[in-house]
């Protein structure tokens, strides 16, 4: 995919307009155009074609050979018109590319000078980025190490080596890969943990908004859950309306609803 763009500069002057023997115009009809001498405006070639009117104002337009267009009015002569031009630059900017050029530095390792260790994996990092992106790793990479040090080995516990890829990744890219459809709602909800852990708003918000998706019966006391613990009000929010509605509740989870409606009604009491 690509795009391009025509940048207009506007070029403005203006040119006072005299007509000698005005009164002698009203045996004209009305509507006819009397053409002026040619002048520059702007460094533009053009002339001007002001249309005799029966009312108190006189109103024309000027056009040059380069696509100039100005109006002229007049209540009495001479009168000075504006003329504008728009130049036609042809230039065209391409979209950033910073996320894919990120996201190269992170697959090339280069300039990394910090290692993370995630269940047996290990994954290089550049902590001036990390900093950059998330507070909570700021405090913990310029506070276990001093600058200039050499690249160390920072373990991170509680997390699957996957989901510590896929969190760099968009630390870098400000965005997700295309996931199966099949995993991407256990991986979201994994994600939505790492995000909050690390003060990752905007990741978090996506991981929520995917989770609002992949509601059903068996995984809506899960969400549920996931979403008090972590003060997604939006993800609580679709389970209640997808609990409340009971074309979702088949016989046997009817008898299990008001079991959900503790559920709900304690995560609301405890905030």
């Amino acid at each position: 995919m690509s795009c391009s763009a025509i940048v207009a500069d506007g070029v403005t002057g203006y040119h006072l307009l005299k007509i000698d023997g005005y009164s002698l115009t009203k045996g004209t009809p009305t509507g006819t155009a009397i053409k002026s001498n040619p002048f520059t405006v702007g460094g533009y070639r053009c002339s001007s074609k002001p249309r005799i009117s029966r009312s108190p104002t006189t109103s024309g337009t000027t056009r040059s050979p380069s696509g100039v267009t100005w109006s002229l009015s007049a209540r009495s002569v001479p009168r000075r018109g504006r003329l504008t031009h728009l130049a036609e630059t042809f230039v065209s900017v391409p979209p950033s590319d910073m996320n894919r050029q990120l996201g190269d530095l992170l697959e090339t390792e280069k300039g990394a000078d910090v290692v993370f260790e995630v269940a047996g994996e290990r994954f290089a990092a550049h902590r001036c980025v990390l900093a950059a992106r998330s507070p909570v790793f700021g405090a913990e990479l310029y506070g276990l190490m001093k600058e200039g040090d050499a690249a160390v080995v920072v373990c991170i516990e509680d997390m699957e080596a996957r989901v510590f890829k896929l969190l760099l990744r968009f630390m870098y890219t400000d965005s997700l890969p295309e996931m199966k459809n099949k995993d991407a709602g256990v991986m979201c909800q994994h994600l939505l943990v790492a995000a909050d852990r690390y003060n990752l708003e905007r990741l978090k918000l996506i991981c929520e908004e995917k989770l609002c998706k992949h509601i059903s019966m068996g995984t809506v006391s899960n969400m549920l859950v996931l979403a008090d613990q972590h003060h997604c009000a939006g993800l609580k929010k679709t389970c209640c309306n997808f609990l409340g509605s009971s074309a979702n509740l088949s016989p046997i989870s009817r008898g299990c609803l008001s079991v959900m409606k503790e559920l709900v009604l304690g995560c609301w009491c405890i905030h």
